[in-house]
């Protein structure tokens, strides 16, 4: 899996270069070190700059309690689904297999 990674951003670099190479001279006289650096390194972490203020804690702290309730009723619905299964559904779609 890593040779897959590393050819990947090197294919994904090569293709970053060639498209700075072909941008106007103007254009990559005004790149700088930084900007050079956030455009090549944007291909192995993907992360933008916040154009918006953050959040608030409360409404972080609610979208945060919600998705984790969502999660422990999707854990507890599971396990009593695979549960029922292992008791119930063998013997009911057996006869229905055969």
């Amino acid at each position: 899996m890593g040779s897959v990674m590393t050819t990947s951003l090197y294919w994904m670099s090569s293709i970053k270069l060639v498209s700075l190479m072909m941008r106007p001279k103007k254009e990559r006289e005004e790149l700088s070190l930084l900007s050079f650096a956030k455009h090549f390194l944007w291909f192995a972490f993907p992360i933008n700059e916040r154009k918006e203020p953050p959040r608030p804690a409360l409404d972080l702290a609610l979208h945060v309690g919600y998705h984790g309730a969502l999660a422990a009723v999707k854990i507890i619905v599971s396990s009593w689904l695979h549960a029922w299964m292992l008791r119930f559904g063998l013997s009911t779609f057996r006869n229905a297999i055969i």
